[in-house]
Parts: C-alpha cells; sequence; structure tokens
C-alpha cells in the first residue's frame, strides 16, 4: 500500500463527531485543568478515530489530590467511550506528580499499546509499535528509525504555525508533505469538534509542548 492510499485510508475511518462526542463530556474536557492542552488534543484525536490510542498525562498534582485526580480523569475517559489503562506516575517534578494512561477507542488498541510499551524503552521495536498504534504516519516511524527525521530548523523553516502547533512526531524527510497534509486534518477536526481546544493549542505558550525527540508521546516512569 503506497502512502497516499493508506492516508486515504485512515481518512475514511474518521467518525462523525456529532455521533460520537456527547456535548457534556466535551464541555467538561474544554473546562478541566486537570490535563495540558495538547493532551486534550490526543484525547479527542482517539475519540475521532484520528488515533487508534493515545498517551495521556495529567497536569501536575500534590500526592494528597491524586485519588481525586484519578476518579475524575477516569470519568472522562468513559464519558467518551474510551477504554483506558493507568500506565504509571511521573515523579519528576516532584513533589508535585501526574498520572499517565493509555486511552484507546477498543481493546485491542489498548493491548497494542502494552505490548509496545513492554519492548525495552527506546529500542526500535518500542518506537516502531508505539508510533503505529498511536496513529504516527509510517513514514515519520521510519523516519526516526533511520535517524531521517528533520531539524528543529527544518521544522521551523517548512511548517506553518498550525501544523507546529499539532505536531505530535518528529516528521521524516521522505514523507514531509504527507505528514503536514496530515496534520492540517488533525487541526481542522479538532477545530470543527471544539474551537476552544483549538485556540488553546494553537496559543504560543502550547508550542513548547512538542515532543521533538521521540515518536510521540511517551511513558516517563513505568
Amino acid at each position: 500500500m503506497n502512502k497516499s492510499s493508506e492516508y486515504n485510508f485512515e481518512m475514511e475511518k474518521i467518525v462523525s463527531p456529532e455521533k460520537d462526542i456527547q456535548p457534556a463530556a466535551l464541555r467538561t474536557l474544554e473546562e478541566t485543568k486537570d490535563f495540558f492542552p495538547k493532551d486534550k488534543m490526543l484525547l479527542l484525536a482517539v475519540v475521532l478515530g484520528v488515533k487508534p490510542a493515545s498517551l495521556i498525562t495529567t497536569d501536575l498534582f500534590s500526592p494528597s489530590e491524586i485519588p481525586a485526580l484519578r476518579k475524575r480523569v477516569e470519568n472522562c475517559f468513559t464519558s467518551f467511550d474510551l477504554v483506558y489503562r493507568e500506565e504509571g506516575i511521573d515523579y519528576q517534578n516532584e513533589p508535585f506528580i501526574s498520572l499517565q494512561y493509555a486511552v484507546a477507542k477498543d481493546n485491542t488498541a489498548l493491548d497494542q499499546v502494552k505490548d509496545a510499551l513492554s519492548q525495552p524503552l527506546a529500542s526500535d521495536a518500542y518506537h516502531e509499535l508505539l508510533g503505529k498504534v498511536v496513529g504516527i504516519p509510517n513514514s515519520a516511524i521510519d523516519g526516526f528509525l533511520k535517524n531521517e527525521k528533520l531539524s528543529r530548523k527544518e521544522i521551523k523553516d517548512n511548517f506553518s504555525e498550525e501544523e507546529k502547533a499539532f505536531r505530535f512526531f518528529s516528521p521524516s524527510k521522505e514523507g514531509l508533505e504527507s505528514e503536514k497534509e496530515f496534520l492540517r486534518m488533525l487541526a481542522a477536526k479538532i477545530r470543527e469538534v471544539s474551537s476552544t481546544i483549538y485556540a488553546e493549542i494553537i496559543s504560543p505558550s502550547q508550542r513548547l509542548n512538542s515532543k521533538d525527540d521521540t515518536t510521540d508521546e511517551t511513558i516517563k516512569k513505568r
């Protein structure tokens, strides 16, 4: 299957937001401070069928707040009919900590995330399996594994502000145009569903929240 036909196939799987998203669930996601805007986008991308799964990290909270946080975020996932699994706790910003989850539309994708995370951290198998299940274009996965990804300067020179804001993977040199098209599609879908979350994503302060050195969102502590 060539890159163009693969891309079109993925586009056909995107669901109708009017059918699948409950207004109350969306409003809660827009208003919550439990997630960073980029993680709200990654969650919505799963709901819309743009990504089979995502790794979601909460904002930072004190340990005493974690039980209530866990209940709120898991209720959020359930409100969108997503399956989920808590993957770990990030202690890198102690005394504040955050929860990390895998979320997916179905148990098959959730199990694939588990298989990917069982691979040696930072190995080729880890990045390839995780990249596929979280919806990264194959060209970007290949470019990352072959060390043929774009530099920061190349991203700055070749990507629009919107494309940079919605980027959740390291783009490749070979698949540059199709990967930019994918990001524009993602941005359009998020804007269609929630202009509030779209506006948060393109805010200049959010552009620092890009994962430049990995194929996608990763689990910091497992």
